[in-house]
């Protein structure tokens, strides 16, 4: 497919403005007046491009997420668990490699590892101030053998997204945050999904946020698609002559009008009125819409 190139655009909008010729020769940009206009063209077509593809000429794009989760060995422990002053509770696992946890001051901690009838202590910390704080620490030669994690609270307190972790990996690096949901970005170029459901991952263990990031259940492992719309490349003023639009051929064709009629919109509003007319003409056989009507501005003899 040959794509319209920026400097294809700027030619044929000073051609649609009669600035692009005097008695039949190519006038350079820095004669003429021209180079405000000039200026001003990689602004339009970047807008005219972006309004594109956000309307009648959306870009696809896909995204692949891949999630592999840290294993969690106390997977059903869900939820913030409650502690009156003096309250204590544990939990274990066997062969944990390390353990992370959120709790609520004040709560002493304490990881033990069971080495034949007795456990030995290999982690002990006292946590306090307001509000949560995350705590987390690997742990060594724990291979076969039962690792427990007793919180007991000094006051009013509570434990949430606890974690016990079995991997191997975690032997270097640091201890993984564990919470119900993973969280993924979407690229930088985002604009908006194609559809919100996502094959292969089960209805309801994944849910959008109102700032269009992913969450996906933190159990669950493998590499899913998401199908979405992308905002073109940005075109700035150093873009050259010879970037190419990313829209559709069709869609293409519209841009010079647009750079044109914003060209002349404040000097000509017939002149603008009339090309924005044909931009608009232009989509709409695109879409098959009929083009919103735009008056031509009267001159001022009333004509």
């Amino acid at each position: 497919m040959i794509h319209l190139t920026l400097g294809d655009a700027r030619n044929t909008a000073f051609q649609l403005i009669d600035m692009y010729s005097v008695d039949g020769r190519a006038v350079e940009h820095v004669y003429a007046g021209l180079q405000d206009y000039a200026r001003r063209v990689n602004f339009l077509a970047n807008d005219a491009q972006v309004y594109l593809a956000t309307s009648i000429a959306k870009l696809p794009a896909r995204l692949t997420v891949i999630q592999k989760p840290a294993v969690n060995l106390l997977h059903n422990i869900l939820g913030v668990i409650y502690l009156n002053p003096g309250e204590e509770c544990s939990y274990a696992a066997d062969s944990a490699k390390a353990f992370y946890a959120e709790v609520m001051p004040p709560v002493s901690i304490e990881v033990s590892v069971r080495k034949y009838i007795e456990y030995e202590t290999v982690y002990e910390e006292t946590v306090t101030g307001a509000g949560f704080k995350a705590v987390s620490a690997r742990l060594a030669d724990t291979e076969g053998k039962e690792v427990k994690i007793t919180f007991t609270a000094a006051g009013p307190a509570a434990v949430k997204n606890l974690a016990l972790y079995g991997d191997d990996i975690l032997a270097a690096g640091a201890v993984p945050a564990f919470a119900p949901y993973t969280t993924h970005a979407m690229p930088a170029d985002f604009y908006k999904l194609m559809d919100d459901r996502i094959d292969g991952l089960p209805a309801g263990s994944y849910k959008w946020t109102a700032d269009n990031r992913l969450l996906i259940e933190s159990s669950l492992e493998g590499m899913w698609e998401v199908n979405y719309y992308r905002y073109p490349g940005a075109i700035t003023c150093s873009t050259p002559d010879e970037h190419g639009f990313e829209v559709a051929r069709e869609a293409q064709n519209a841009i010079p009008y647009y750079i044109a009629a914003h060209l002349v919109q404040t000097e000509n509003p017939g002149l603008y009125a009339a090309l924005l007319n044909e931009f608009e003409v232009k989509i709409s056989r695109i879409t098959g819409n009929t083009p919103p009507e735009i008056l031509l501005a009267a001159n001022e003899k009333g004509w």
